[in-house]
């Protein structure tokens, strides 16, 4: 909370945007450049990397459990069976320890990882944090991955579940091998 506020203070308000429109924030990471690698311990003590799978990767700040996180993460589970079908994993991404990142899916019964990065290295990577001496902060970016590990897609904010699933969909019909 303390990097939130200190950065806020500092940029004023209306902070994401401004920090956008001033440069601080890394731009996205280009589509169809091969993908940072990422290792990363999900709430359920798994280890998660990059495999021979879709990769639906969904970086979220750590204050913002509040309803947008949860409307987020809900609408994600809602869908998580027809995203799976599509053979696309989702990983959450949060710069938290593990335990609290249990709570939080047990809570919600998520059937997917919430992943811990609490240095915020996978994030700074993936050019979805601005490190400030308070520790990351994270800007809500999505990804997409496919199986060859190259990024299909790029974007600030999460988008709704349902655009993983149009995306995954219109990329297998546009390419001829699906990918």
């Amino acid at each position: 909370m303390l990097a939130g506020r200190g950065l806020r203070r500092a940029l004023g308000a209306g902070s994401c945007k401004r920090a956008i429109q001033a440069g601080l924030v890394p731009p996205l990471l280009a589509e169809g450049r091969p993908a940072p690698a990422w290792h990363l311990t999900g709430h359920d003590r798994q280890a998660y990397h990059p495999g021979a799978f879709w990769a639906w990767l969904a970086f979220l700040p750590p204050w913002r459990e509040g309803p947008s996180v949860r409307a987020i993460l809900e609408d994600l589970e809602d869908r998580r069976h027809r995203i799976e079908s599509l053979d696309v994993r989702i990983f959450v991404v949060m710069p938290k320890a593990v335990e609290p990142l249990g709570r939080l899916a047990a809570g919600l019964g998520l059937g997917f990882p919430l992943c811990s990065d609490a240095n915020g290295a996978v994030a700074v990577r993936f050019h979805a944090a601005i490190r400030t001496p308070f520790g990351p902060w994270i800007v809500p970016t999505a990804y997409l991955v496919n199986p060859r590990g190259t990024l299909r897609m790029a974007q600030r904010g999460v988008p709704p579940a349902e655009a993983v699933v149009r995306t995954v969909l219109a990329i297998r019909q546009a390419t001829p091998d699906g990918v």
